[in-house]
């Protein structure tokens, strides 16, 4: 029985690249749900136009048709999209989409004296600050500014209204100063989750280094040390006793196989990782390839929902699992193994059963018919 609430080490390379995605892939989702409420709070300012009556009423309704278009792709794609990369360019359009909102907004008074509607402006600067950093902050400064200054020029030369050197300053000013803080706020926040992304990475490397370290100490260091005094022994032994070199030499042979398989498992292991393979999943396929090369007929039985285990869980149990099946093959004599594997809610039960030849209570081996082995 293995404890499910165990948190276990770090998980590897691939897993660590799968969660990060996925983080920032939710982090987009996130900001598209709340901009997807935030776009209804432009339908005040568009309410109030209705009362101004040099306004156009097909520029109003523009705008409003924006707002629903917009929120109605949010909520088609949003739940759906299940890759960053797909996430991302929702985001662009829904952010270019923001911006000719808040500029068809701030249009919609541009005979009105009073310019407190360039403040819808700065839920563009915010969201571009925290999709793209200091890149998008400032890109969407430099847009502001450019038609602020389009719009004034045409304010005073066209609908006459008295430009005021005071309020101009004061909107540039005020937003160059959100975008550069948002900026450097969002891309401060960045570089430290960039490296701590790259601790995390390397932690996990040196766990993998640590890792096989272990098993090459554990299986195959052992196995050359065996294979290094068999070859002393051998070299010592009498010309005339062909018996026990037969021996040492099938004993060495035994071993070199045995190594080979090992290295063998430990390469399939790592080359066959899959991070979002649940455990069971992992512990059939090890029962099916120990079956083919086997040739031993094997059936795998999972009760429950699969799980996926922390990365050193889910190799230990591999591992158990795979000496299992080789005692099975080189001891019991079975020519049928069943697997069986039950999740609960906080421990799975591992059960291996064949029916080849067991044991009893004083170890002395017989014929049984069924040997049972509880992994625990």
């Amino acid at each position: 029985m293995v404890g499910m609430n165990e948190t276990g080490a770090p998980q590897g390379g691939f897993q660590l690249a799968a969660d990060v995605a996925a983080q920032r892939l939710r982090e987009w989702k996130r900001l598209e749900w709340l901009l997807l409420v935030v776009r209804w709070l432009y339908l005040p300012a568009i309410m109030i136009a209705f009362f101004v009556d040099t306004i156009s009423l097909t520029a109003i309704w523009a705008l409003i048709a924006i707002i629903i278009v917009a929120n109605s792709v949010v909520l088609a794609l949003n739940s759906k999209i299940d890759n960053l990369r797909d996430q991302r360019r929702l985001g662009l359009a829904m952010l270019l989409t923001d911006a000719v909102l808040a500029w068809g907004t701030i249009l919609l008074f541009i005979g009105d004296y009073y310019s407190s509607i360039y403040a819808a402006y700065v839920v563009v600067i915010i969201e571009a600050a925290i999709r793209y950093s200091m890149t998008g902050s400032l890109v969407a400064f430099s847009t502001f500014a450019i038609g602020l200054t389009t719009e004034w020029i045409y304010r005073y030369n066209i609908l006459g209204v008295g430009f005021s050197p005071g309020g101009y300053t004061f909107w540039i000013t005020t937003m160059l100063l959100i975008s550069v803080m948002l900026g450097l706020l969002i891309q401060g926040l960045n570089n430290a989750r960039q490296q701590s992304e790259i601790l995390a990475t390397e932690r996990v490397q040196l766990l993998e280094r640590r890792r096989l370290s272990r098993e090459l100490h554990d299986s195959v260091l052992k196995s050359l040390q065996g294979i290094s005094l068999e070859a002393h022994v051998l070299g010592r032994t009498k010309p005339g006793d062909a018996g026990t070199v037969a021996e040492r030499a099938q004993y060495i042979e035994d071993v070199c196989q045995k190594m080979s398989q090992e290295i063998r498992e430990v390469v399939f292991e790592l080359g066959t990782e899959d991070a979002s393979q649940g455990i069971a999943a992992k512990l059939e396929a090890v029962t099916e390839r120990w079956s083919r090369t086997t040739r031993i007929k094997s059936e795998f039985v999972l009760e429950g929902p699969d799980a996926t285990l922390p990365a050193n869980t889910a190799h230990n149990l591999r591992r158990i699992l795979g000496e299992s099946l080789n005692n099975i093959e080189k001891h019991a004599g079975a020519f049928h193994v069943r697997v069986e594997l039950a999740m609960q809610p906080r421990q799975l039960v591992l059960v291996v059963t064949d029916n080849g030849m067991g044991f009893n209570a004083r170890n002395d081996f017989s014929r049984l018919g069924k040997f049972r082995s509880l992994i625990c």
